[in-house]
């Protein structure tokens, strides 16, 4: 269509605290990077597996390592959690651009299907009040995906070479 512009998604999540707002800017960037990108095929199609990596290793970071208390990493996962149903839905949202890199390289059903059976495993354990927000500290779906990306991508350049 002619002179029909691009639908950008921009979401800023906001935590009050007493009169002040802090915006997560770095997590709106992610997100209308990521909305930009699934809606421009072309942008995205070009983008290397290396690259696809490097936006799952931020969103990761973002969602699950962060910050640090002691001993303890976090990121926005826990926090987000205590946002009813948005902050459940945010993360698993975010996670499924691993599942969708993933589909886009082929990695097959059996790789998809356990991708996306630990983030609904997270949102079902998230989605218990105060309980699944403790979770979120321990159960690391985000970091588990990552890594079944990454040892399917690399297998898949392996075979490529061959």
């Amino acid at each position: 269509m002619a002179g029909h512009q691009p639908l950008k998604l921009s979401i800023l999540v906001r935590i009050q605290t007493g009169h002040h707002n802090l915006p997560f800017k770095k997590l709106n960037f992610y997100l209308q990077f990521l909305a930009e990108s699934l809606y421009r095929a072309d942008i995205v199609t070009t983008m290397t597996h290396h690259q696809h990596i490097e936006i799952a290793e931020k969103i990761v970071d973002l969602l699950e390592n962060k910050f640090k208390i002691g001993p303890f990493k976090f990121g926005l996962d826990p926090l987000l959690g205590l946002i009813p149903i948005l902050g459940d839905l945010l993360p698993a949202i975010l996670a499924g651009y691993m599942v969708w890199v993933a589909w886009r390289a082929n990695l097959g059903k059996k790789v998809i299907g356990q991708m996306v059976g630990l983030i609904v495993v997270d949102f079902a354990i998230s989605s218990v009040p105060i309980a699944g927000d403790i979770a979120d500290f321990f159960f690391r779906a985000y970091s588990r995906n990552l890594m079944i990306l990454k040892r399917e991508l690399a297998t898949l350049e392996n075979k490529s070479i061959l």
